[in-house]
């Protein structure tokens, strides 16, 4: 797998745009041009999705159970009454 910088594609930031192309054994080439790369504004993740990225990004960071603790504050923030009770969800160890 290569990871290639096309700065034609780097010209529509924030609009973000990505081709993928694969070769497959035999010689043949596929390429698909993605115009609005998932989880960007002009295609959103739903709510599972989201849930699911950041488990998968903080748990093993914080471990599995603060995770879900702060994943659950997060999305119910305007019940949070002292800021400060995030910190301890956002520390390691």
């Amino acid at each position: 797998m290569n990871l290639v910088h096309d700065e034609e594609l780097a010209r529509l930031l924030p609009v973000r745009v990505a081709i993928v192309e694969i070769e497959l054994i035999d010689g043949t080439r596929l390429s698909e041009r993605v115009s609005a790369v998932r989880g960007t504004p002009r295609n959103p993740m739903s709510r599972t999705e989201l849930i699911d990225k950041a488990r998968d990004l903080t748990a093993p960071v914080l471990g599995r159970d603060v995770s879900e603790r702060l994943i659950e504050t997060v999305y119910a923030i305007e019940q949070v009454a002292d800021i400060r009770k995030l910190r301890p969800l956002l520390q390691r160890g």
